[in-house]
C-alpha cells in the first residue's frame, strides 16, 4: 500500500493546509509548518495563519448547502456547511468543492447544521460509486450547531490510498426527500512510523497540530473538535478552534456550539 511519502507526490497533496497555524494550550505555541516528504513535527514559534490551498480531488462537491424555506424545517441564519477546506484549482471543478485526508479507517466528519427539527442522512460511496455506508440520523434537537458523524467500526474500513465521496443531507420528515445537502471527498493515507511515534506521546492539542502539519485535515479537526465539545467554556481552546476554522474561511462558524449528534435511526 502506498505510504504517506508517495501520497505527497499525488494530486491530493495540499501543502497549503500544512502552512495553517494553530496555537495550542499551554506555555508554548506549537505551529503548523509546511509539510515535507516526511511527517513534520510542529516547532515552537509564533507565525501568522495562512489559508490552505488544497489541490483538486477530481471529485465534485459542495461545501455549503442552498438555503431552504421549507416550513417543516426552519433553519437558522447560517446555511448547512461542511467543515472542510475548499479544493478547487481549475475552472472545471465546482467552486465550492471540498475535502481532505485522513489516516483513520473509520474517520469522523464535521458539519454545521442550522436545522433542529428535521432528520439528517449521511452517505459514503467509494470511487466506483458503490455504497460504503448510509444512515439516517435523528434531528439535532434544541439548537443549531456543529455536529460530527463517525463511521461505525462495524462497517467497511476505508482503504489506504483510495478516494471516497460523502453526502450529508437534511431530509423531510415524512417523504425523506432532501431539502438541502453538502458533499465532498476524503482519502485515507498511511501515517509513517515517525508520525505514529510522535502521535503516541502527544496531547490531544498536539495531535491536532501534528495532523495539520502533515495536511491530514479530518484528523486534525476531529482531535480539536472533540475537545471543544467536552470543554465549551475553555477560552483558550475556543481561540484555537476559531483559528483553525478561520484558516479555511469558516470563521463565522467558530462561535457556534459543538452539539451532541446524532443517533442513527437506521
Amino acid at each position: 500500500m502506498p505510504g504517506i511519502k508517495a501520497f505527497y507526490q499525488s494530486p491530493f497533496f495540499c501543502p497549503g493546509l500544512a502552512a495553517t497555524l494553530v496555537s495550542l494550550l499551554g506555555p508554548t505555541t506549537i505551529a503548523f509548518t509546511p509539510a515535507a516528504a516526511s511527517p513534520t513535527n510542529p516547532a515552537a514559534g509564533s507565525k501568522q495563519y495562512a489559508p490552505p490551498h488544497p489541490p483538486s480531488t477530481g471529485l465534485p462537491g459542495g461545501r455549503q448547502g442552498a438555503g431552504s424555506r421549507d416550513p417543516l424545517c426552519p433553519a437558522g441564519p447560517q446555511p448547512l456547511t461542511a467543515l472542510v477546506p475548499l479544493t478547487q484549482t481549475s475552472a472545471s471543478e465546482p467552486a465550492e468543492a471540498g475535502g481532505g485526508l485522513t489516516t483513520a479507517a473509520y474517520p469522523t466528519f464535521w458539519f454545521y447544521v442550522p436545522y433542529t427539527t428535521c432528520p439528517l442522512e449521511f452517505v459514503l460511496k467509494d470511487d466506483r460509486d458503490g455504497y460504503i455506508y448510509r444512515t439516517t440520523l435523528a434531528p439535532v434537537g434544541r439548537q443549531p450547531g456543529v455536529v460530527s458523524v463517525r463511521l461505525p467500526e462495524t462497517g467497511t474500513p476505508l482503504e489506504v490510498g483510495r478516494a471516497y465521496h460523502w453526502y450529508f443531507s437534511v431530509i423531510k420528515p415524512r417523504s425523506g426527500d432532501p431539502i438541502t445537502f453538502v458533499d465532498g471527498s476524503v482519502r485515507r493515507v498511511a501515517a509513517s512510523a515517525d508520525l505514529s511515534r510522535q502521535l503516541a506521546s502527544a496531547t490531544p492539542q498536539q495531535r491536532s497540530a501534528l495532523y495539520a502539519a502533515n495536511d491530514i485535515w479530518y484528523d486534525s479537526l476531529t482531535s480539536l473538535g472533540e475537545l471543544r465539545r467536552t470543554q465549551p467554556q475553555n477560552a483558550a481552546l475556543a481561540r484555537t478552534w476559531a483559528d483553525l476554522l478561520g484558516s479555511i474561511g469558516l470563521d463565522k462558524l467558530a462561535t457556534e456550539p459543538v452539539v451532541g449528534c446524532c443517533e442513527p435511526q437506521r
